[in-house]
């Protein structure tokens, strides 16, 4: 969870174990038609990360919620990540409209 989103408290959260949205789809050994991304301001990491495995080349789609409204500097993140996707030519493969 992002620090700093203004309707996340810590005594709200339960702790869980997390695997890397890239090994588990590399793990599927199987492409992965679409991705709905609402991690509450955490996309832009877990996007960072995708976009330097080899998964990237199993997923057909993803749809990310952006949280730039609720979360300070978020909106630098998702300008840096989306110059990425457009660097790598994945750009049909995102989407950034969810809402």
């Amino acid at each position: 969870m992002i620090e700093n989103k203004s309707n996340v408290k810590d005594r709200q959260g339960t702790d869980v174990k997390i695997v890397r949205l890239s090994d588990f789809i590399l793990s599927l050994d199987q492409p992965v038609t679409m991705i709905k991304m609402d991690i509450e301001g955490a996309e832009y990491r877990v996007i960072a990360d995708l976009l330097e495995s080899p998964a990237m080349d199993l997923i057909g789609k993803v749809w990310a919620e952006p949280h730039e409204d609720r979360i300070p500097g978020l909106a630098e993140d998702r300008a840096r990540i989306e110059a990425r996707i457009a660097e790598l030519g994945y750009g049909e493969k995102f989407s950034f409209d969810w809402h």
